[in-house]
């Protein structure tokens, strides 16, 4: 049976397709959902279409310092196993070089839970490598009542680490991505 896939920008019709995705994955706790439409306006986000179906996402963001952020890289768990995460990949690799070449990224990275096996195998034999590890903790908390947020106005002597970790991306510490975190976030 003869499939016709397609890599191509992600769109607003796209949306169903990538709830579903999300709702599949992590127990139904991925962020894919909740960041589409700013995904989508932003640009660099990319669907995997198969015969007419969204089953693929990935997402290339430009970080503070010419850095290509990988992020969103999914596949529809019917369609896992068939090599589409790779093809996703090797898109996503081939457009970073693309931009390398145009001088708009210096580098490319990304973060990834640290029991994802199979994208950190991937990444490893494409020249990727670990600079750090961050743990993130939780807890649920049922009659939760926050504080009412203090502006504070943080220097960049407040930022001890070589990285300023931002949700899932992780900046590069300098003024530059000081200016963006304080634009952004």
């Amino acid at each position: 049976m003869v499939m016709f896939m397609l890599i191509r920008e992600a769109r607003p019709e796209d949306k169903p397709f990538i709830e579903e995705i999300a709702r599949l994955t992590w127990d139904g706790e991925d962020y894919l959902a909740r960041v589409f439409d700013e995904w989508l306006e932003d640009g660099g986000f990319y669907a995997l279409e198969v015969d007419g179906k969204v089953v693929g996402t990935a997402k290339l963001t430009i970080l503070p310092g010419k850095v290509g952020w990988l992020e969103g890289l999914r596949v529809h768990p019917d369609y896992r196993g068939r090599g589409y995460g790779r093809k996703l990949h090797n898109f996503m690799l081939g457009l970073g070089e693309r931009l390398a070449r145009e001088g708009k990224i210096e580098a490319l990275e990304f973060a990834t839970y640290f029991l994802s096996r199979e994208s950190i195998a991937m990444a490893k034999r494409d020249g990727f490598y670990i600079k750090a590890k961050f743990f993130n903790f939780g807890a649920k908390v049922a009659d939760f009542e926050p504080e009412e947020p203090e502006k504070i106005e943080p220097g960049m002597e407040d930022l001890t680490l070589g990285v300023i970790p931002v949700g899932l991306k992780f900046l590069h510490r300098s003024h530059e991505s000081f200016e963006w975190l304080k634009a952004k976030a």
